[in-house]
């Protein structure tokens, strides 16, 4: 009797150490998955997720803005996005959901304030069907030829897109 209840409890630990390592191993993949992990989308080249239908609509690889200065060997590039919200409720679009890499290392992005496109800032709650156009600037150093950005908030996948310069 008391053998089958130790019995008992190893399996049921057993168990639970599997199940533990099964959502850990699930959710690591979630949060990096892409619906297509080789597909990076280019200027104007029209992604549809399940939440969000999203165009790198147009980018400036020599923005100059109004009052800002890049830093020393750096350089500014203007991206326009268009997102639009297929999911069935309301869903916020942030610039920070937008991160932008270079050579591996993650960028800040921006502030359009001072660039006269502040009013277009990408940073809204679409409801069903909704469509927002907005633009973002990032500062990106002169000597790479390369910006990866990426959109982590459309049902727990990754979308890339590439901006060559």
């Amino acid at each position: 009797m008391k053998n089958k209840k130790v019995m008992f409890i190893v399996l049921g630990i057993l168990v639970l150490i599997v199940g533990i390592v099964g959502v850990v191993v699930f959710n690591i993949l979630k949060e990096d998955s892409f619906d297509d992990k080789d597909k990076v989308y280019k200027e104007n080249e029209m992604y549809v997720g399940t939440d969000f239908i999203i165009t790198m609509s147009d980018v400036d690889t020599n923005y100059s803005a109004w009052h800002m200065n890049p830093d020393d060997q750096y350089k500014y590039i203007l991206v326009k996005f268009e997102v639009k919200n297929k999911a069935k409720g309301n869903k916020l679009v942030g610039k920070y959901y937008f991160n932008g890499y270079v050579d591996g290392k993650e960028l800040n992005i921006s502030s359009t304030n001072n660039t006269g496109l502040q009013d277009m800032e990408l940073q809204k709650e679409l409801q069903h069907n909704d469509t927002l156009e907005g633009y973002l600037v990032y500062q990106v150093p002169t000597n790479s030829n390369k910006l990866i950005i990426k959109f982590k908030k459309d049902a727990g996948k990754t979308v890339k897109f590439i901006v060559n310069y």
